[in-house]
C-alpha cells in the first residue's frame, strides 16, 4: 500500500466510526482524556441489538487502535477526525505548531499508516518502516 492508499483505507474507516457515532446513545460515546486517550463506556446491557453489539466492538477497536499511537499522532487525528464539527487540514497543522509541508509529508502519513497498522488494514514490510 502507498501513502495514497493508506490515507484512502483510514479515512474510511474514520468515516464508518463517525456514521456509528451518530447512532450512539450520549452515555455509550467515548470520551476524551487531557492525553487524548479516548476511553469507551463498558456496554452492560445484555438484550442489545446484533446492531448495537457490533456497533459498541467497532467503536471500541477503533478507541483501541487510536490509544496505541503516539501522543502527536492521536492529537492529529483527534483534532481532524473526532471533533463535532470537520475543520480543515491548516487548522490542524497551525493547532499542532506544525509548517504545513512537514504535516502533509511526515505527520499526518505517518499517523495515518501507524493506524492503519493498529487496525490491522496495512501489514509494512521492514522496507516501508521509516
Amino acid at each position: 500500500m502507498n501513502k495514497k492508499q493508506i490515507s484512502v483505507a483510514v479515512e474510511s474507516e474514520l468515516k464508518r466510526y463517525k456514521f456509528y457515532l451518530l447512532t450512539t446513545p450520549e452515555d455509550q460515546m467515548p470520551k476524551f482524556t487531557s492525553e487524548f486517550k479516548l476511553l469507551m463506556p463498558a456496554l452492560t446491557d445484555e438484550d442489545i441489538s446484533d446492531f448495537e453489539r457490533e456497533r459498541h466492538e467497532y467503536l471500541n477497536r477503533i478507541v483501541q487502535a487510536i490509544n496505541r499511537l503516539t501522543k502527536k499522532s492521536r492529537e492529529l487525528i483527534i483534532q481532524k477526525h473526532f471533533k463535532e464539527e470537520d475543520i480543515f487540514d491548516y487548522e490542524v497543522y497551525s493547532n499542532l505548531g506544525l509548517s504545513e509541508w512537514y504535516y502533509h509529508q511526515r505527520a499526518k502519513p505517518k499517523a495515518y499508516r501507524d493506524f492503519a497498522i493498529s487496525l490491522g488494514i496495512f501489514k509494512p514490510s521492514f522496507q516501508t518502516m521509516g
